[in-house]
């Protein structure tokens, strides 16, 4: 399989999820994350991607009424190790953007109120009040793996496209179309295509 070259008019910075804003750096990132839900380029509909249903429901809560949003999640989804893609990595994401409140996600995640996962397949999560905007706020955050960020000491430090994660992987692990291989500053970032990639594979 070939690889891909990205020349990019400036060069990108720590390459984080956490906190990373240029467009350089999510010109990369945007190929190796994937998010629940995604926009048709065309159409400018929403469209099902990690996730390959959901509802939007409004219950009552003990301070009015909030928006719950419930996803099932494609089956046979892999990160780039190879490791099974779960609801669980997708609360652990979730629950550690509300916890440790990076401004980049702040918006995102301020009013989730919990998060559950009823099966590996099914995520529900519960809003603090009702807003149109809860599912695009949500189910359009970058879903990162649980097994590698669970074990990052520092968020606002880390620079995953430094570490190893597995063989031939940095920490910039994803289960997105493409996978991250090596970046020299001042001369390329190279990615391969993802043989996992669930879109290729008719999931």
């Amino acid at each position: 399989m070939k690889p891909l070259y990205l020349v990019q008019q400036d060069e990108p910075r720590a390459l984080n999820p956490f906190t990373s804003s240029t467009a350089y750096d999510w010109q990369i990132m945007g190929l190796i994350y994937d998010s629940l839900i995604a926009v048709d380029p065309y159409t400018l509909e929403t469209i099902p991607w990690l996730a390959e249903s959901w509802t939007v429901e409004t219950e009552k809560g003990p301070s009015g009424p909030r928006t719950v949003l419930t996803f099932r999640l494609r089956e046979g989804v892999e990160w780039h190790d190879g490791r099974p893609f779960t609801a669980a990595d997708a609360a652990f994401t979730y629950e550690t953007l509300k916890k440790s409140a990076p401004p980049r996600y702040l918006d995102n995640v301020e009013n989730i109120d919990y998060v559950e996962t009823p099966d590996d397949r099914t995520i529900k999560v519960t809003m603090k009040n009702v807003s149109f905007w809860h599912l695009h706020r949500v189910a359009g955050i970058p879903v990162l793996p649980k097994h590698i960020v669970e074990k990052v000491k520092d968020w606002r430090s880390w620079l995953p496209a430094e570490e190893k994660a597995a063989p031939g992987l940095t920490g910039l692990v994803g289960t997105g179309p493409f996978v991250f291989r090596e970046y020299r500053p001042g001369e390329y970032v190279r990615m391969s295509g993802n043989e996992r990639f669930w879109l290729g594979r008719g999931k």
